[in-house]
């Protein structure tokens, strides 16, 4: 959140795709205007608030019925992408599976000023999903996973790498800064 006080941005909408709990949203709600999260796990906490629309979809690319993992001994973990969760959690966890209808974050219509995207391995397809949306409103981003592939596709259209580790990417559009 920091970074985005960095940049002095007027704070209107943010979006939280993978919204997962309460905790990080609340936080969120005080600072925007309006949040709109998305969260297919049923297993989440997430408190209502006046300026907070929850969806309980999934983003992807495009739209199809596909598999959600949830971690029932975890149930916060949950992902469209098992392959790549099975590399950071422990063999011996319960998954679950239920059926999800995915969207694109480009079919709501929205005007994000902010986009947080932790999808546990599905955020280069969320990306995609959203691209109409990030070219047109130049958000501030945040992706936990980001390939090389999206990064370089990030940069085409004027992000700049803000800050980048193993697992946390912040991008800002080079008209801020």
């Amino acid at each position: 959140m920091h970074m985005m006080y960095k940049y002095g941005f007027k704070f209107s909408t943010y979006l939280d795709v993978g919204a997962c709990n309460s905790i990080e949203l609340d936080q969120y709600c005080d600072l925007f205007d309006n949040v709109v999260a998305f969260e297919p796990n049923p297993k989440a906490i997430i408190i209502p608030r006046d300026n907070l629309i929850l969806h309980q979809k999934a983003l992807s690319d495009r739209e199809e019925v596909r598999d959600f993992h949830i971690d029932m001994t975890i149930p916060h973990y949950s992902t469209l992408n098992r392959q790549k969760m099975d590399k950071y959690i422990p063999e011996g966890h319960d998954w679950k599976i239920m059926q999800v209808t995915t969207a694109k974050l480009d079919d709501y219509e929205l005007r994000p000023s902010c986009i947080k995207i932790d999808t546990e391995g599905e955020d280069d397809a969320v990306v995609r999903g959203a691209y109409s949306t990030i070219t047109k409103w130049k958000p501030i981003l945040y992706l936990e996973f980001m390939s090389q592939e999206t990064e370089q596709s990030l940069i085409d259209i004027g992000y700049t790498v803000e800050y980048s580790s193993w697992i946390d990417n912040f991008l800002i559009h080079e008209d801020y800064i």
